[in-house]
């Protein structure tokens, strides 16, 4: 199981915590999805801000992503169809291709 290594500021200590114990909370704009999470340690709550990529490979290592109440009406992302579980995976078998890049970029 992999494990994040981030700082518990109640502990003032490195810590190490695994994907599924962190909880998303996806924000509008770049770098303002919060990463929740409860300190192996001390058990104090705790959280930081991630860039869309980091929230994406923490999500795919088992992180939940909520919804909160608060996020209702942020900002749409048009008329795309949702991103299913379907689609996760063929993202996950595209990537082990050699050719991923290639072929990310062909599909556009």
């Amino acid at each position: 199981m992999p494990l994040i290594r981030t700082w518990c500021p109640t502990c003032q200590r490195s810590i190490d915590v695994a994907p599924g114990a962190m909880v998303l909370l996806p924000g509008s704009e770049e770098r303002t999805t919060r990463v929740m999470f409860a300190c192996p340690t001390c058990d104090e709550g705790s959280s930081f801000h991630v860039d869309s990529q980091l929230a994406t490979f923490l999500i795919a290592g088992g992180a939940r992503v909520s919804h909160h109440p608060s996020l209702q009406g942020a900002e749409s992302h048009g008329d795309a169809p949702p991103f299913t579980y379907d689609d996760l995976l063929a993202f996950h078998e595209l990537l082990q291709r050699p050719d991923w890049f290639e072929e990310l970029i062909t599909r556009g």
